[in-house]
């Protein structure tokens, strides 16, 4: 029965697909370049007022990519390196990203579409019964009373023992 509840605990968490390499770029930029390029990549970022951090938004010619890619990992100047939690990849989405957006004003022109498919994505899901949430982890404790629940870190199911089968 603990069976059960932990392969539905843990198949709840797994996304129903990756999210499209645009709002990767955006999610990874705002994750790490934000502070000091802004939220729009105009260079304004909270951080701007001590360093120079230059404006990104519709600026980064394709030939470039790889100059740019060994500066953002490597570092340069008063740009810090970041090749230990970034790679090529990553960084050409956000590349890829910065690009769509418009260089006077940072707006992302397609960020309400990708809004819309968020929000159609979320009703479908719901209607299906497979939000997830981060309490989605809750799992019956073995021999729980019918309302009891354990929550902390999911067990690592592949250490677990197989289930015996029945001969």
């Amino acid at each position: 029965m603990i069976w059960f509840f932990l392969s539905v605990a843990v198949a709840r968490d797994i996304p129903s697909k990756a999210l499209p390499p645009r709002r990767r770029g955006r999610a990874t930029y705002l994750e790490h370049c934000a502070a000091c390029h802004g939220e729009r990549a105009l260079g304004d970022g909270p951080l701007a007022e001590v360093i120079d951090s230059p404006a990104l938004a519709g600026r980064l010619p394709r030939e470039g990519y790889p100059d740019l890619i060994a500066s953002v990992l490597h570092g340069q100047g008063q740009m810090p390196a970041y090749s230990e939690v970034l790679r090529d990849h990553d960084l050409e989405r956000v590349f890829n990203w910065l690009n769509t957006l418009d260089p006077d004003t940072g707006i992302d022109p397609k960020a309400d579409d990708e809004d819309e498919d968020e929000d159609e994505e979320k009703e479908e899901n719901a209607s299906r019964g497979d939000e997830v949430g981060e309490n989605a982890a809750e799992v019956p404790a073995e021999g729980a009373g019918a309302g009891d629940a354990v929550t902390g870190p999911r067990p690592n199911v592949e250490d677990s023992p197989e289930p015996e089968k029945e001969q």
